[in-house]
């Protein structure tokens, strides 16, 4: 699942080569599939210290809120509901409609236009 979504926000982004994709150490960062995937497209790994989540704040910001908002709100009885929900809170809810404080009030997508 998560290579499939990096497929499609690379496909609605199209980054350079040299992209840094920063990460912590868990399994699915390390594994050979996804080492490979990020040499395939030029992306730099970049990973967290082990235990540290000061390395990653905004990520650990992002999956609170996700858990906050929309898994323990729900619940799930299917992978397929939660896979659908998640990428509906991620595309839509969290990067176009929600204000992030660091964004000067403005949600991803308004302010990577303003």
């Amino acid at each position: 699942m998560f290579i499939r979504t990096l497929q499609t926000a690379i496909k609605r982004h199209k980054p350079a080569k040299g992209l840094i994709l920063h990460s912590d150490q868990g399994s699915r960062f390390t594994s050979k599939e996804f080492v490979r995937f990020c040499q395939t497209l030029f992306f730099q790994q970049s990973m967290s210290r082990a235990g540290c989540s000061y390395d990653n704040t905004l990520i650990e910001r992002y999956f609170n809120t996700l858990k906050h908002e929309l898994i323990h709100l729900f619940g799930f009885t299917r992978v397929s509901e939660s896979e659908t929900a998640v990428a509906e809170f991620a595309y839509a809810w969290y990067n176009r409609i929600l204000a992030h404080t660091f964004n000067g009030g403005l949600s991803p997508a308004k302010a990577r236009v303003a």
